[in-house]
């Protein structure tokens, strides 16, 4: 009896301990999961606020290209200030807003 009542006692350790590692690899999967979501959402902010900035120099960029000899001083500027001021928002598109701001100041 006292054999048997060891055993029942060692079987519903085990099991205890059987679901209390379930829970704990759920858990796990659940943080992963929260982790990823969290990190796929920044992605996603950061792309954008990249893509308003674009959205903001671009036609800082398109005034140089037309500017008069008179405006010019001022739109380079202009341009050089606002890409100064956004190259932290600007992130992975800043080296191509730098080209595209060379190749207006050449134009002009």
């Amino acid at each position: 009896a006292q054999q048997q009542e060891q055993q029942r006692q060692q079987a519903a350790a085990q099991k205890r301990r059987a679901e209390e590692d379930k829970r704990r690899k759920l858990e796990e999967a659940k943080r992963k999961k929260e982790e990823e979501n969290k990190r796929r959402l920044d992605e996603l902010a950061r792309k954008a606020e990249e893509d308003k900035c674009v959205k903001e120099i671009m036609p800082i960029i398109q005034k140089v290209r037309v500017a008069t000899p008179e405006s010019f001083e001022e739109l380079k500027k202009e341009l050089e200030d606002a890409l100064e001021k956004d190259k932290a928002r600007a992130g992975s598109q800043f080296e191509k807003l730098r080209a595209e701001a060379d190749k207006a100041l050449d134009a002009a």
